[in-house]
């Protein structure tokens, strides 16, 4: 863990940070990178995304219903090319959206139905592509219905009429004009509806910034007393120069679209009150870090600021004095929600480390004041020289409120140089490493998982932890899972040498009661200087395969119990900083897609195989390879073994070690048959004291002091449930423990079970006959101390009796 050394100068330096007020993203259609445009799946993730606006096109069915679409027909969207005014909303419900060009099971939604979902967000703006008073003044009496007043509505439209309507009849509601550029022999143009008339495609200069351009946006405003103007993101027009001039006549500035990260770097220091966009998590991160905020950094030896750099230059042999800067952050605005931060940075001759938490250092430190825990997320350690780039840090806890925060920059136990660009530090919402997608799926389960359910009858009940095969009304069709007999067990020993499991072993685990082993396949090595990473992990893992497949299984069958494989270390293992070197290599990422390809073709159809666990507790902090980042290179292994084996389930795991925190980012694979699997050691500082650092006064569970009882890990393991119920998954328990010096450790095991079979989760310890720090049938009051119990432990009795539950 990271600790402070004296500090010996200060400075107060201008940053990038998150204010209230700053730039709000507008939900373009909703939020839809992965659902059909103005659908309730994009309208949904409005919402759970934290859009500050939502943007709702309205137009008249001609039966009066006010219908959300952009454009007039929809054609475009459903493939059917008919007006919307000549049609009746029964007959516009009997249609569905596609996507990439691939039928959904989306339909299009009216305007009550839409506020239904969205009536939380702050600001809604109405864009009238089809308008009349009597259609307006519907409008917005739908919206009072909800609760919804005026001083959270604008009307943003190109729709000239629209505008001086309401500047007449409603001119408390704010008006915004929509403004798109037009190119024409070098020259730029203002474009606008006919109806604005007096500025429609004046010609402007084609220099950057034209004053021109300005006047003629201007003149626009005052002839429609607009609050604000909604200004297409070209960059040869829209400049920071515009938009000041702009503010500096009082209107407000949104820019649109900005869909992508490249557009929004672009747009990211221009100054506007709004960004129009269709990919929240993509773009806030970059242009919605809010509003320029001072920090007061803290410098301690071999850390200096010059201008807008602040340089860590540390000497060989100065290693433990460092060159850190500290500065007090503000991360209120991120209770309860994931938080990350960026910044330009570079490095020369930066060397190895005294510690795997140490060295280059981008990184938060607070302290959550529900549990009294301390977090230090970190940006991956980088050594030697590397290039001027942009880095990051993402802590994805949510449920957590961080005080007494602080960031760390600098180089810590380490020589070298590295200098960062405090002008590009930013903290917002975390840019998405890896893919979120699939988020309305509902998981679908064959064969072995949902046989018992459909025997003894189950019915969906918000104890279960899978549900029936079907619900009733629009999404009939969507498959949900059922809920199969539990299944409760260990993980196996970690042994070095064959036999990995021994009869023995088999002869014990049975008269515990146990119906579900974790094989875990790991190396206990380090990888010999100079040997192929893929030729040294094909050597250690074939001993393991032969052993599962001559012994472990057949003997788990014959005992009537269910093994899952466990790949417990990829191709490459993990890198100092403790990612997974797969996840930025393709040739380990496709050995290790393969190795699983192989793994399937050797097991297809055998009995007693709970599932392949595709990799333990994955670990990415940085951008990876192509299509290698942890969810991908998963996705790729699983549909690779699917080609073979459609039936065998295949466990999938979460990133940051697979955190039951981490699932409020993760997005399910669209495949059959797919467990997902958490690991449950919360809290850390409770779990693993002793372990990890020295070992200081003992810390008890529970402890109403710090928080730390059963409702506290019930809200720990909350991103997971909510994960569950959203999508219909399966999900198993593959970890969890405390060591075995810890004050009500056996009570600490009780209460996990309990969640777990509240949830109606599968679930394995860890880990049987491993270390004596997690063995059950060792005892002793440190970790220099442990030795065999001479009866039953109190943490044995508690497994115990979780194993022979009914």
């Amino acid at each position: 863990m990271p600790r402070l050394h004296s500090l010996c100068a200060s400075l107060c330096v201008l940053c990038a940070g998150s204010a209230a007020g700053g730039i709000k993203c507008v939900a373009h259609r909703g939020d839809y990178p992965d659902a059909p445009e103005h659908s309730m799946a994009a309208y949904r993730n409005a919402v759970e995304r934290g859009s500050e606006v939502l943007k709702l096109d309205v137009h008249p069915s001609r039966d009066g219903v006010i219908v959300l679409s952009h454009d007039p027909t929809f054609k475009r969207t459903m493939g059917w090319d008919v007006r919307i005014r000549d049609v009746t909303w029964d007959e516009i419900r009997r249609h569905t959206y596609l996507l990439g060009g691939q039928p959904t099971q989306e339909r299009a939604i009216s305007l009550p139905e839409a506020l239904e979902v969205v009536k939380s967000i702050p600001e809604f703006w109405i864009d009238f592509k089809s308008f009349d008073p009597d259609f307006a003044e519907r409008v917005l009496a739908t919206f009072a219905q909800f609760g919804i007043g005026q001083d959270r509505l604008m009307v943003a439209t190109y729709n000239g009429d629209a505008l001086q309507y309401f500047r007449k009849a409603h001119p408390s509601i704010r008006r915004i004009v929509h403004i798109d550029f037009c190119e024409q022999d070098g020259k730029w143009s203002l474009s606008f509806e006919r109806h604005l008339g007096i500025l429609c495609r004046k010609a402007a200069d084609g220099e950057p910034y034209s004053p021109e351009v300005a006047e003629h946006i201007l003149e626009c405003a005052r002839t429609l007393d607009l609050w604000g103007v909604n200004l297409g993101a070209v960059p040869q027009v829209v400049t920071p120069g515009l938009v000041a001039r702009l503010h500096g006549e009082g209107l407000a500035v949104s820019l649109a679209l900005v869909h992508d990260a490249a557009t929004a770097r672009v747009f990211a220091n221009h100054g506007g009150d709004f960004v129009v966009t269709r990919d929240r998590r993509v773009v806030a991160p970059i242009i919605c870090a809010g509003q320029r905020k001072e920090l007061c950094w803290q410098c301690g030896p071999n850390a200096r600021i010059e201008g807008n750099l602040l340089i860590a230059e540390v000497p060989p042999g100065e290693e433990k004095t460092g060159g850190l800067a500290t500065a007090e952050i503000d991360l209120s605005a991120w209770d309860g929600k994931p938080v990350g931060a960026e910044i330009v940075a570079s490095g020369e001759r930066i060397a190895k480390p005294l510690h795997w938490y140490t060295g280059l250092k981008f990184q938060f430190e607070y302290e959550d004041s529900l549990s009294g825990e301390w977090s230090y997320p970190n940006t991956p350690g980088r050594l030697g020289d590397f290039p001027e780039q942009t880095i990051r840090v993402s802590d994805l806890a949510s449920g957590v409120s961080r005080t007494k925060a602080r960031m760390m920059i600098g180089l810590q136990e380490t020589s070298g140089r590295a200098v960062f660009d405090l002008s590009t530090l930013r903290i917002g919402d975390p840019v998405p490493l890896w893919p979120i997608t699939n988020q309305n799926h509902r998981c679908a389960y064959t064969g072995s998982l949902n046989a018992e359910a459909q025997r003894r009858g189950e019915t969906q009940s918000d104890n279960l932890a899978i549900l029936s095969t079907q619900s009733s009304g629009e999404n009939a069709s969507a498959p949900l899972c059922l809920c199969v007999k539990k299944l409760r067990g260990v993980m196996s020993p970690s042994r070095k040498e064959p036999p990995f499991m021994t009869e023995a072993d088999f002869d014990t685990l049975q008269s515990w009661g146990v119906t579900l082993i974790r094989y875990q396949m790991s190396s206990n090595d380090v990888r010999p200087d100079g040997e192929d990473a893929v030729a040294w992990f094909d050597r250690w893992l074939a001993p393991k395969l032969d052993h599962f497949d001559s012994f472990l299984l057949p003997e788990a069958v014959k005992r009537g119990m269910k093994v899952v494989l466990d790949l417990h270390e990829p191709p490459g293992s993990r890198d100092e900083s403790n990612e997974m070197r797969m996840f930025h290599d393709e040739r380990l990422a496709t050995h290790f897609v393969e190795t699983w390809r192989r793994i399937a073709e050797r097991f297809k159809g055998r009995e007693g195989i709970y599932g392949y666990d595709l990799v333990n507790e994955p670990m990415q902090i940085s951008e990876a390879a192509p299509d290698c980042d942890f969810w991908t290179v998963q996705k790729r292994a699983a549909e690779a073994i699917r080609e073979i084996d459609p039936d065998i389930p295949i466990l999938v795991e979460c990133n940051s070690q697979d955190d039951p925190a981490a699932f409020a980012s993760f997005s399910p694979l669209d495949l059959t048959n797919i467990i997902y699997e958490v690991h449950m050691y919360k809290p850390l500082a409770y779990t693993h004291q002793g372990v990890m650092w020295k070992q200081g006064e003992l810390r008890t569970y529970p402890d109403e002091s710090k928080g730390w009882n059963k409702d506290y890990l019930r809200a720990c393991l909350k991103p997971v449930r909510d994960f569950q119920l959203r999508h219909g998954a399966k999900i198993y328990a593959g970890e969890f423990s405390a060591v075995a010096w810890a004050p009500g450790a056996d009570q600490y095991l009780r209460d996990c079970i309990d969640l777990f079979e509240e949830y109606g989760w599968d679930w394995t310890y860890h880990a049987f006959r491993e270390s004596g720090v997690w063995n059950v049938e060792w005892e002793g009051p440190d970790r220099d101390s442990l030795g065999p119990a001479k009866g039953d432990t109190p943490r044995k009795k508690a497994l115990l009796d979780g194993l022979r539950r009914e």
